[in-house]
């Protein structure tokens, strides 16, 4: 018996978890990011910081987090590393300092917050707006745009990698941009689960409340994300910046309008969240690939579940997850072209005969 089929007879625990990460992708990912934070947050939770079972400094409790915060970024490397190989990485890692996107979205992004914020006190309790953009201005510079540089780096560049720019691209194409977003913001609010049990990090002790509040707006902040995201090409450092403008509104909201209602910010957010969804049909800014498939291919699961992403962040069909098989340029046909090409007869085989 050969060697290779002793391999393929018996596969070893790295093989199947290979082929497991091969033909699901985003799962595999989901996986791996949470294992990784979720461990990294174990000595976390067991410092004074959280339950006080060892007796951690506050510097190593505060380097385990900085550590935790790179579990997406972690994993999406290896699942691209898996994936599309060297080059893949590279591609993934150059997107994080992809910024010619426009100026205007850098605008909407960074000007856009607070303006939404401002709106939606007024709408929602009645906020005069000279009296909304007296209070805004001293802060928007002192607490805003401070906290927009220190949020790129913890916990932005962490998570976006993994979240923005491994997992959307490929769970837009299978459920579209609507659903691809409200599973994707599921999954990254139950990734910050342990850091609900940190005492100071969001509350002093573990509030359901707090929990459910802060998952819904993590879920609705997700649609505007996706809308900008799509929109600069999948650039990941505009995913970035939008994530940490949205952790700076959260210092600067209550410098500017402070109300009692837990609700605040999902009202606010939600209000943001659903206009995007009408303007834009559900649509998000999403624009599919402008190619289908042939049946041959599209029908292999090995290639249909994990397609590559070029250096814009566009699924492409192609990449070294697949090169044992290689594809035919003949594969990628238009929507609207289904020729087909009669078959040859071999010249070394005589035609048959018929006798009456």
């Amino acid at each position: 018996m050969s060697a290779i089929s002793v391999r393929d007879e018996y596969p070893t625990t790295a093989m199947r978890a290979s082929r497991l990460g091969r033909s699901h992708p985003v799962f595999a990912y989901v996986v791996l990011a949470f294992s990784l934070t979720w461990l990294l947050a174990v000595p976390i939770l067991l410092s004074p910081r959280a339950f006080d079972v060892v007796p951690l400094p506050d510097a190593a409790t505060l380097a385990f987090f900085f550590l935790a915060t790179l579990g997406p970024f972690t994993a999406s490397l290896a699942m691209t590393a898996l994936m599309e190989g060297r080059t893949g990485v590279r591609r993934l890692l150059g997107r994080i300092v992809q910024w010619r996107v426009g100026l205007q979205w850098y605008l909407v992004i960074v000007l856009g917050y607070p303006i939404m914020f401002i709106l939606g006190v007024m709408l929602f309790y009645g906020a005069s707006l000279p009296a909304s953009l007296g209070h805004m201005w001293p802060a928007f510079g002192s607490v805003y745009l401070v906290s927009i540089p220190l949020g790129l780096l913890l916990p932005s560049v962490g998570e976006e990698t993994g979240w923005r720019g491994f997992a959307l691209p490929r769970m837009q194409a299978r459920h579209g941009p609507l659903v691809a977003t409200l599973l994707l913001g599921s999954i990254h609010a139950l990734w910050h689960l342990p850091i609900y049990f940190v005492h100071g990090a969001i509350t002093d002790t573990f509030s359901m409340q707090v929990f459910i509040i802060n998952s819904f707006a993590i879920v609705l902040s997700s649609i505007l994300w996706t809308w900008v995201s799509n929109n600069a090409r999948n650039s990941i450092l505009i995913a970035m910046l939008a994530h940490a403008s949205s952790n700076a509104l959260s210092a600067f909201a209550p410098t500017v309008y402070e109300t009692s209602d837990p609700w605040e910010i999902v009202k606010i957010v939600g209000v943001a969240a659903l206009l995007v969804i009408l303007l834009t049909k559900g649509r998000l800014g999403y624009r599919p690939p402008a190619f289908t498939l042939h049946k041959d291919v599209a029908g292999d699961p090995a290639c249909a579940e994990h397609p590559s992403l070029d250096a814009a962040g566009e699924l492409s069909p192609t990449g070294p997850a697949h090169a044992h098989r290689a594809m035919p340029r003949a594969s990628l046909i238009p929507r609207s072209t289904h020729a087909v090409t009669p078959a040859t007869p071999r010249r070394d085989v005589p035609a048959a005969t018929t006798t009456p």
